[in-house]
């Protein structure tokens, strides 16, 4: 009980950093699967999203409908996929080389990168599919792909991420969603003060201030509400591997807000 107390208050500034102890985490699942179950399924998870994107970006989209958070999240998104499929590839490249681990042998870099675009796109993706359907979802307009493609498939395909990856979360690590959260709020502010109409009906500052200020303290709600979600549910997805002997032995990222003075089990996390 005294080991829970301590390390339910232990935090560090480099807990709020992207470094953690075990780097394979990020290229395999969380149960045991092949690793090329996993390749195919990142092949056409990638594959449809990037083909979506290029489409988008050639047919649809200006660099002028990066104001929307739809358009911003779903590129964000693409980004992810494309950044895991590639980490991937290499590391199974790099297991055909050697039998060491291949985090020993790269930068470690392109992990960060990964997790940096995984905490925000778990929780944006999810924010974006409900705010969009709850709110603005308009039965009127044609493009029914669009809609199922970017305010739906992004956040069905995040949780899935969480549900059957290894990717460990960090309680702290809600610091991400909320500096894109609060990035974008700050530049509806900024667009709508020089004179712009509003980027939402519900972000309507002089139309709908009330609307708006609601709308902004719920979706920091979420958010801060959300995230403590993913992380109780990264720990029952590692507890229902364990149950099923089925974890590979994975390590899990043990740098989590512990205490780094005894030898407490990840269990004892939080």
């Amino acid at each position: 009980m005294a080991g829970c107390r301590k390390c339910s208050c232990s935090v560090s500034v480099s807990d709020f950093g992207l470094s953690t102890t075990s780097y394979d985490v990020f290229t395999t699942t969380q149960c045991a699967l092949p690793r090329v179950m996993l390749l195919i399924y990142r092949l056409l998870m990638t594959g449809y999203f990037l083909a979506y994107q290029l489409y988008l970006w050639i047919d649809v989209i200006s660099i002028q409908d990066y104001i929307y958070m739809t358009t911003l999240s779903y590129t964000v998104f693409t980004l992810y996929t494309l950044i895991a499929l590639v980490n991937l590839v290499v590391d199974m490249c790099l297991q055909r080389q050697s039998s060491s681990s291949p985090a020993s042998n790269v930068l470690k870099g392109r992990y960060m990168i990964q997790w940096l675009f995984y905490n925000v796109t778990v929780t944006w993706t999810c924010l974006v599919l409900v705010v969009f359907w709850g709110a603005l979802y308009d039965p009127a307009y044609p493009d029914w792909l669009f809609d199922i493609t970017c305010h739906a498939l992004p956040g069905v395909f995040g949780v899935l991420e969480l549900t059957f990856t290894a990717t460990p979360c960090r309680l702290v690590h809600v610091i991400y969603p909320v500096i894109l959260g609060i990035s974008y709020l700050t530049f509806t502010l900024i667009y709508w003060a020089t004179g712009h109409p509003p980027i939402y009906p519900i972000l309507d500052y002089s139309g709908s201030p009330k609307l708006s200020a609601g709308s902004v303290v719920i979706m920091a709600v979420f958010i801060f509400v959300f995230h403590p979600v993913v992380w109780g549910l990264t720990k029952l997805r590692k507890r229902v591997a364990k149950r099923l002997n089925c974890s590979q032995g994975l390590q899990g990222d043990q740098h989590e807000l512990m205490d780094r003075s005894s030898n407490a089990p990840s269990s004892l996390i939080f």
